[in-house]
């Protein structure tokens, strides 16, 4: 059980809703809640302060603030409450390794490497900050995999000086040297460990972490320290002898054994199976066989090779017309895998030319951009602007560069994208409205308003427009005037359609009748936002979401002096759900609060039981997200229904 310090639903600095407890660390109490303005989940947590001023508190976490990588979490802010200090990040969705180590979960080599590299790419880019920034507390609980099979790293601890104090360690993953530090040891059998903390600490803990992924043992500092513990070997783990001579060097005991950065590791990594004496085997088996046979087939090669370039073509149309079609459907996660599978087919290499290969980084980056890994994003663009020469082509990519550098507070790069792209040819229109876009990003709400009221999209030019409108209906919600949001949306939905802008309708009408005190008006206020919930339901572009949200609009439309026919028509909304979404938790739960709510109890048990056991397939980060309002209410109504 966690102590509660912060109550439930409190609202922090005007920005932060309080949700659950998620964790207790050696830092105090962790917790989950909502930023009510980006409206996504984030995590508080408290940051160490016992041994440090609050001003080099403040430091540290401002130092954390601006840290901006693809396998970090974002931090959002800086909070000082009752005390304490914490700071707010990202919450990211997926399963720590020592979830993989708990219950036994087998993983392949293959994965190993490739979070090792993705641990070194984030390792680099903090040892190589100014000052350098230590991690000191690499371990399988603090390395979690998320829903793109990608790793994240968590729970970083920051020292603006590597001679500081380190203020903890995990024993089982910690380096001889910081073990040596934390404790302030002064037998003989450590004192050859009374050496600074530098990077090779956190690389050594690196290694420990991987040992005990491939070996399924727990490490300990101690028996490295006094030389018994095994050494990783192909045979007690199954892994190749390459891997385990790299997991045995970052292990070393003494740092100077180790590899000396991160970046040498990765490296190591991906040399990988050259270093393995199977490999090598295997190479000079092929080798023979291959002099033999290649005398053979060189015959033949240049009949069928007009025929095999010919298919490679074709294929990779598909594949080409697959990523757009993905990407046009709002399907980050599969346009990210097929162009990563596009660039890294060597079978393709003669096939795309620099500007199509521009194109594809160009959805990748902007892949990465929906999934919000801004990091990953600008390094796509910057890549598709590398291959891309058009000035037309060019020019697009450096607007939504511009954007991306923005949500990353790299705002002299975004000028200057925005910048070149106006050499390039955009119009004037286009160079304001991505400026407003980069304004908005940075929160200047008024400036946004008034530099797009100063400009006409054309009637032609549609999706300027619905840009625009759209921009313009979120900045205004955000100064507080719901009205003239809602009709800077409802403009932008008449330019195209935007499924968008009618979503954030229904959801302002929503919002104005649980606030109206006169019973007349919220009617009609339900009514509308019901009737804009239809219109995005009947979208290609639907959520399940959306089905929750009209089925909550037709419950509260029930009152003592209406018609209880509004319960029928939340139903037969998530009926339709039903239909799409038969494996998501959240219709069921919709139903049963519904059918609770007509005093239909046994059409209420049942549903209460299929939403529960479909939620506890969830993963335990997908539980904590999905505790809400909505399921604390389910359980009381399921402990009244028993």
């Amino acid at each position: 059980m966690y102590t509660n310090n912060i109550p439930v639903n409190s609202i922090i600095n005007d920005t932060y809703r309080v949700i659950c407890p998620i964790g207790n660390g050696g830092t105090g109490i962790i917790y989950l809640a909502e930023h009510l303005h980006l409206r996504k989940k984030v995590v508080l947590k408290k940051i160490k302060n016992n041994l440090k001023s609050s001003s080099a508190v403040r430091q540290e976490a401002d130092i954390l603030k601006y840290l901006h990588h693809m396998y970090l979490p974002q931090v959002y802010d800086f909070i000082e409450l009752g005390g304490s200090v914490f700071t707010v990040i990202d919450y990211i969705e997926g399963s720590d390794l020592d979830k993989y180590l708990s219950t036994g979960t087998p993983v392949s080599e293959e994965r190993l490497i490739k979070w090792m590299i993705q641990m070194c790419d984030a390792l680099s880019y903090l040892h190589s900050r100014k000052p350098m920034i230590l991690h000191n507390d690499i371990k399988p609980a603090n390395i979690i995999i998320n829903k793109n099979d990608d790793i994240s790293l968590i729970d970083f601890n920051i020292s603006t000086d590597t001679q500081d104090v380190v203020l903890g360690f995990t024993a089982s993953y910690a380096s001889p040297e910081q073990y040596y530090n934390v404790l302030s040891l002064t037998d003989r059998n450590y004192s050859g460990y009374a050496c600074s903390i530098d990077a090779r600490s956190d690389l050594y803990s690196l290694g420990a972490s991987f040992y005990a992924m491939a070996s399924r043992v727990q490490p300990s500092v101690y028996e490295a320290i006094n030389g018994s513990q095994p050494q990783l070997s192909p045979e007690s783990c199954g892994m190749s002898e390459g891997f385990c001579r790299i997991i045995n060097r970052l292990m070393s005991v003494s740092p100077d054994d180790r590899y000396s950065t991160a970046s040498e590791t990765k490296k190591a990594l991906q040399k990988l199976y050259k270093q393995d004496s199977r490999y090598r085997k295997y190479v000079l088996m092929q080798a023979g066989a291959l002099l033999f046979s290649g005398m053979l087939i060189i015959s033949g090669v240049w009949m069928i090779f007009r025929g095999v370039r010919l298919e490679h073509m074709r294929e990779f149309s598909r594949s080409f017309t697959s990523l757009s079609e993905n990407y046009d459907a709002h399907n980050y996660d599969g346009a990210v895998t097929i162009a990563v599978e596009l660039l890294n087919d060597d079978s393709y290499s003669n096939i795309i030319d620099s500007s199509r290969r521009g194109r594809i980084y160009y959805i990748l980056a902007m892949s990465y951009y929906g999934r919000e890994q801004y990091q990953a994003a600008a390094q796509q663009i910057e890549n598709a602007l590398a291959c891309e020469k058009d000035p037309s082509a060019r020019s697009a990519y450096e607007l939504d560069g511009a954007v991306i550098y923005a949500f990353l507070s790299s705002y002299d790069r975004a000028q200057e994208l925005l910048d070149d792209a106006y050499s390039n040819g955009i119009s004037y229109n286009d160079y304001v409205l991505t400026l407003a876009q980069i304004k908005y990003v940075h929160g200047d709400y008024a400036e946004v308003i008034d530099s797009l009221n100063s400009i006409e999209t054309p009637a032609s030019d549609t999706e300027a427009a619905e840009k625009k409108y759209e921009l313009l209906g979120d900045s205004y919600y955000n100064t507080g005037d719901t009205a003239k949001a809602i009709e800077a949306f409802s403009t932008s939905y008449s330019a195209s359609g935007n499924i968008s802008a009618a979503r954030k309708i229904a959801s302002l009408y929503y919002e104005q009748g649980r606030n109206s005190q006169r019973p007349q008006e919220v009617t009609e206020l339900l009514k509308t936002s019901a009737s804009w919930y239809e219109t995005v339901i009947s979208s290609e572009l639907r959520t399940v979401q959306d089905f929750v949200n009209i089925s909550k609009v037709y419950r509260a439309l029930v009152s003592p002096s209406s018609d209880t026919g509004y319960y029928s028509d939340a139903l037969k909304a998530l009926k339709t759900a039903e239909k799409s979404y038969q494996d998501n938790y959240l219709v069921y739960q919709q139903m049963a609060i519904t059918y609770y709510a007509m005093g239909s109890d046994n059409e209420a048990k049942h549903y209460c039981d299929q939403c529960f056991k479909l939620y506890d397939k969830l993963t335990p980060n997908e539980k904590v997200a999905g505790q809400d309002d909505d399921m604390m209410f389910l359980r009381e109504i399921s402990g009244q229904l028993k």
